[in-house]
């Protein structure tokens, strides 16, 4: 009987320890609150510098179109 209470403390000990390990891994609800605005931020980047580049390379492609089409304006009135 006292061999396995003995046992039973241990095991019981080793999961405590076990628990307290777990615990200190967790993400607190302020660590999660952080990153959902470091998210949040980064995602408003990132919006940004695509909606830059779009309208950037809209604009290229009007004065592309634009210069081709005055070449070949002036090669047909030639």
């Amino acid at each position: 009987m006292l061999l396995r209470i003995k046992t039973l403390e241990d095991k019981v000990a080793s999961i405590s320890t076990d628990i307290a390990v777990i615990k200190s891994n967790y993400a607190t609800k302020e660590d999660t609150s952080t990153i959902k605005v470091e998210v949040a931020n980064a995602k408003a980047e990132l919006h940004s510098a695509l909606r830059t580049q779009v309208l950037t390379i809209i604009g290229s492609m009007i004065a592309i179109v634009g210069i081709a089409s005055g070449i070949i304006i002036k090669f047909l009135t030639v």
